[in-house]
């Protein structure tokens, strides 16, 4: 039932053929407790592996020379490798092929000139287990060569798009593989070298900000002017508002879409639209603390205050002369119990029984 109970056997039931098995079967680490003779056996050892590959560190120098087992234990697990390094069969391909199928971070431990293998790279990069593991990144020890090979780069950036850091120059500005990192993430653009040859490419800047509002910084002065491109920015994040032009920073649609976004974007409004209620109380509804960036004539106005109370009590820090002891106003702000009156009226004596 517990394999485990073989470190507490007799020498002589550690070297019992029928009995080892058995523990092995069970758990495999329990290589470890068996008998020199045994941790030879090339049977016990082969259950053992297929139980857990990490076994394989416990079997006699011999066996970690015998392929059909190694390559049981690299199927279990690709990080058995590492106990291969005194032992020919690293230089076996298909065994290094192998664990990388199962871990391609496997990559960091195989011989150098491995690295400069297509066919491991490519493996390494492409593996739909890997890609769980984003071993996109596997790219970063290839070899320059293959760090310079269209296919390789294209599938570690599918894998996972900041990848394409470790890229050649010449790929790191290639724009199928910049549109394909595009499909996850915005941020790629953040690591091409050449940002002038795609800041006037509207379907690149168009895809960066659909995922990444703020990449609207990279785009030309043209599409920074751009309704659709300013709009789709703003959506995806508010604060994108700052890098738009004049006009459409002035435009009230877009300044509406932004603050429901991200209600920081109302300190990037004009004085017009700061002045605007619906945008304000757009804005202080998703956190109240934006009231401070109002016009003084919105912030007079006393729903707006309910608003930005009811989002966020330290509002009130900000609140004007005239409001600051509005019974509607410190009604709205006893729901948050005397930790209100502590902070902001030590020394306010109610006399409303309401209150």
């Amino acid at each position: 039932q517990n394999g485990k109970a073989l470190e507490y056997a007799s020498n002589h039931l550690k070297n019992n053929h029928d009995i080892v098995i058995v523990a092995v079967r069970n758990n495999g680490d329990t290589l470890q407790y068996a008998s020199k003779q045994l941790q030879n056996d090339v049977l016990i050892v082969l259950e053992a592996v297929k139980q857990n590959g990490f076994a394989l560190q416990y079997a006699s120098k011999h066996i970690k020379n015998n392929r059909q087992i190694v390559m049981e234990a690299i199927k279990n697990c690709g990080n058995a490798l590492k106990f291969l390094l005194n032992s020919n069969l690293i230089n076996d391909k298909y065994i290094i092929l192998e664990a990388i199928r199962n871990n391609g971070y496997i990559i960091q431990i195989i011989p150098k000139y491995y690295l400069n293998d297509y066919d491991i790279i490519l493996t390494a990069v492409t593996n739909t287990e890997n890609r769980k593991l984003n071993c996109g990144d596997c790219l970063r020890h290839a070899s320059d060569e293959l760090k310079n090979n269209y296919k390789i780069v294209l599938e570690a950036v599918k894998s996972k798009f900041d990848t394409i850091r470790y890229a050649s120059i010449e790929l790191k500005n290639n724009r199928d593989i910049i549109i394909e990192g595009l499909k996850q993430n915005g941020k790629i653009l953040d690591y091409i070298s050449d940002r002038d040859a795609i800041k006037n490419d509207r379907e690149i800047i168009l895809l960066a900000v659909t995922t990444m509002g703020q990449q609207l910084k990279y785009a030309s002065e043209e599409f920074q002017n751009d309704y659709e491109i300013v709009f789709t920015a703003v959506q995806n994040n508010g604060s994108a508002i700052q890098y738009a032009g004049i006009e459409l920073k002035n435009n009230r649609n877009i300044m509406l879409t932004a603050v429901k976004s991200n209600p920081y974007a109302l300190t990037h409004a004009s004085n017009e639209l700061k002045d605007d209620y619906e945008i304000v109380l757009e804005a202080v509804k998703q956190n109240g603390i934006v009231i401070q960036y109002a016009s003084k004539k919105l912030q007079s106005v006393l729903e707006i205050w309910l608003a930005a109370i009811d989002n966020n009590i330290l509002a009130y820090q900000y609140i004007s002369l005239e409001l600051e002891n509005h019974q509607q106003i410190l009604l709205h702000s006893s729901i948050y119990g005397e930790s209100f009156f502590r902070r902001f009226k030590p020394q306010f004596i109610i006399n409303d029984k309401e209150l």
